[in-house]
């Protein structure tokens, strides 16, 4: 009843246009709003709380220390691909340094920003939903902050910052169909090109979907090219910023090669995987059902499973429910949700694991949840139930393990992990910040950690992923630079490879020649749960 009487207060409240009740009239015309505003700052108060908990974690072996160095070494005077090759596009390195300008390079920094884009993601998913009219405002934001929580999305990621611009870009064009301006055409076409900086394909298929939505609604009174035109050129601002901003630092080629050359010849290499792949291998390792009670755990861990299986199966049951729903033709707000939903879809297809279609999810999300809550039927009453009772026992289950995690100083501040450690400490005593150190082969954020430099280019090398004459070149800056140590995480090749690049292991080991020079010219001096710290073999007199 709240979501009828904030779209359309008179009828769904009684109003009455009568003389002499303008008072009480305006009372039932503010009350909707000021409820909708209680509900609004409750459920982002809650989201809030929920998340802080989170923010203290930092998973050492993800992508987030490839951010947490790239942003660095912007800090610090470099250019994105011309000094540092990654395979993400620049935004989220610039954005990240920019909050190191303010508050320094450290932890709090990162989780400032952080948090700062999670939140705007929630709020974003929230007011989304509001305009497509749906009673059901919360679940879609809580199954986004579960499943993001539960699928490595504690981290500063590109995903992040990009799907928040996304969900930006849908909300300009939303306000542009409501309020026929210009200037929201010009604002979504910027922030899809701010969305390509980020994630270049996720900004170009927005890109698309934001043309072939503005043309279906222009074409029938005339002004498709003045909408079309609006949105290239707030898209032809950005972009040209960009371009310059590049060309100005000698690295504009580099630039081109580094977000758009080599991504699309190396990238897919090692990033081949089953639709799914990793929802119950990340999410559920399986529960022994010999033990007493087990049988319950193992219901427990099917209820977890929900959220996951119900995003695997999303454009799915989207389709399906716009059948059987008769939506016949879709209102515009609903086929631009759709149009852009489908677009975040793909854009996270490059690697199809359940993390990725995480992150492509919302959109389909808000436009799902919206058609169970106005659907009639039992089955869709019951499956609200079932994933809201998902939702909100995951959300527990996410809470209680991050509760777990334990402090470790660092020098960027008071970290919390989930494992390990102890290596920091070794680290720290036998390095100063400022010093080299090579990291090996997946694990940037030590350097991070340690505040020590990268000689290389790369934050990380892997066999597919990187070329045989990118690892000819690390191998000569380490030998040109003379190194003193280096950080192995020998588990990586053992026991992570497998789960996370499982197409690397079908390709030649180009990385050979660096673990046979590593060998050769360095000692362990260090080694605990699979983490070595190699240290230069003193070269004799006279060589």
């Amino acid at each position: 009843m709240a979501s009828i009487c904030t779209s359309n207060p008179n009828a769904a409240c009684g109003a009455v246009n009568l003389p002499g009740h303008s008072s009480t009239r305006s009372k039932e015309k503010r009350s909707p709003l000021a409820n909708e505003s209680v509900r609004f700052a409750f459920a982002m108060v809650g989201c809030a709380i929920y998340s802080l908990p989170f923010m203290r974690v930092l998973l050492a072996r993800t992508d987030e220390g490839t951010f947490l160095v790239g942003a660095s070494r912007i800090l610090h005077g470099q250019v994105f691909a011309h000094d540092f090759v990654e395979v993400m596009g620049p935004g989220s390195f610039y954005w990240l340094a920019m909050f190191y300008k303010i508050l320094g390079a450290n932890f709090l920094a990162t989780r400032a920003c952080l948090f700062l884009s999670w939140m705007a993601t929630a709020i974003l998913v929230y007011l989304l939903a509001r305009r497509l009219g749906s009673s059901n405002r919360l679940l879609p934001v809580t199954l986004i902050v579960v499943t993001g929580f539960s699928s490595l999305g504690i981290g500063i990621s590109h995903h992040i910052d990009s799907n928040c611009l996304a969900l930006l870009m849908v909300l300009c064009l939303s306000m542009w169909h409501e309020r026929l301006r210009l200037r929201w055409l010009v604002l979504a076409g910027a922030v899809a090109a701010l969305t390509a900086l980020v994630h270049q394909p996720k900004g170009l298929l927005l890109l698309i979907a934001a043309g072939l939505w503005v043309w279906n609604l222009e074409r029938k009174h005339g002004r498709t090219a003045r909408a079309l035109s609006c949105v290239a050129a707030g898209c032809a601002g950005i972009l040209g910023i960009a371009f310059v901003y590049f060309a100005a630092n000698g690295a504009l080629a580099d630039f081109v090669r580094a977000s758009c050359v080599w991504p699309f010849q190396h990238y897919s290499a090692i990033n081949q995987v089953p639709y799914a792949y990793g929802t119950f291998t990340f999410n559920w390792r399986g529960v022994p059902l010999s033990t007493p009670g087990s049988y319950c755990i193992f219901l427990l861990a099917c209820l977890l499973m929900v959220p996951f299986l119900y995003i695997v199966a999303l454009p799915g049951l989207v389709a399906l429910q716009i059948f059987f729903g008769r939506l016949r033709p879709l209102p515009a707000d609903v086929s631009l949700y759709l149009l852009c939903g489908i677009s975040l879809w793909i854009s996270e297809l490059h690697r199809k694991d359940i993390v990725h279609l995480v992150f492509g999810s919302p959109l389909l999300l808000i436009v799902s949840v919206q058609l169970l809550s106005h659907s009639g039927r039992m089955l869709s009453r019951l499956a609200l139930v079932i994933l809201t009772a998902s939702a909100c026992t995951l959300a527990t289950c996410n809470l209680m393990v991050v509760l777990t995690a334990h402090s470790v100083s660092t020098r960027v501040g008071n970290v919390a992990m989930l494992e390990g450690g102890e290596e920091l400490v070794a680290l720290n005593a036998r390095l100063a910040p400022g010093e080299e150190i090579f990291a090996y082969p997946y694990c940037p954020s030590y350097y991070f950690l340690t505040q020590t430099d990268n000689p290389t280019r790369f934050s990380i090398l892997q066999s597919g992923y990187n070329t045989p004459a990118e690892v000819r070149e690390v191998i000569r800056i380490l030998e040109s630079r003379k190194v003193n140590h280096v950080l192995w995480d020998t588990n990586f090749r053992k026991k992570s490879l497998a789960l996370v690049f499982p197409a690397a292991l079908q390709l030649p080991d180009d990385l050979a020649p660096l673990e046979t020079y590593l060998r050769d010219r360095y000692i362990p001096i260090y080694s605990q749960n699979g983490i070595q710290i190699l240290e230069r073999r003193h070269e004799p007199i006279g060589r």
